[in-house]
């Protein structure tokens, strides 16, 4: 395992797309309680607060998947294994990223629940940030793809017979 072969932009991804992940267990909402209310749920013991995990039911999955695909790229690279999928890493991980990114967003607008009653909470702050990186981070990597190949040296010239 070579982590030199591993460009920045797939390091991005990868940072982000793991701290992402780890991310999903934050707090990403809270509900809204006046201060006797409260204090009963503290009483009880009961959590006014909620993970993306719990708040979610297929968002929460579609961020893990974009994840896992993120680090996958930087492991990759990293084993020297080709990518075994026929769409390339940067592509995939870009359009991942970018789907979630938007959905998070979505979902920071319009939390799960009434808004009265909803708060969301840094968890999903963080979260759309880690998103919006990994996005960049696997766009930058595509343009490294390209910037690497479209400089590369040109082929020397084909020998010609003597006549």
């Amino acid at each position: 395992m070579d982590v030199n072969k591993v460009s920045p932009g797939q390091r991005i991804a990868a940072i982000a797309g793991g701290l992402l992940f780890i991310d999903l267990w934050m707090h990403w909402y809270s509900v809204n309680f006046s201060g006797a209310q409260q204090s009963f749920a503290d009483k009880l013991g009961i959590s006014t607060s909620a993970s993306a995990w719990t708040a979610f039911s297929m968002t929460d999955i579609l961020i893990a998947i974009a994840c896992i695909v993120a680090i996958s790229g930087a492991v990759c690279a990293a084993m020297n294994v080709a990518w075994p999928l026929p769409i390339g890493w940067a592509q995939l991980a870009s359009l991942t990223g970018g789907i979630i990114t938007l959905l998070i967003l979505y979902r920071i607008v319009n939390q799960p629940g009434p808004n009265k009653l909803i708060n969301v909470e840094w968890g999903a702050y963080i979260g759309f940030l880690l998103s919006a990186g990994m996005a960049y981070g696997a766009w930058r990597a595509s343009t490294e793809d390209v910037a690497t190949t479209a400089h590369a040296a040109p082929p020397p010239p084909a020998p010609t017979a003597a006549v």
